[in-house]
């Protein structure tokens, strides 16, 4: 176990506050995304 410790607190201390703006980051991109599906959609519609 003392072997797994030194990775786990790695693993844990040093990614935590990387992955919050990239979890930000990702979030606006979905919604950006989603609003352009969105939009592509209507726009299908009308030239339907």
């Amino acid at each position: 176990m003392r072997a797994i410790w030194p990775g786990m607190i790695q693993f844990w201390v040093v990614p935590l506050p990387a992955p919050l703006p990239v979890a930000a980051r990702a979030g606006t991109v979905s919604t950006a995304t989603a609003s352009i599906a969105e939009a592509e959609g209507r726009l299908d519609r009308d030239l339907i």
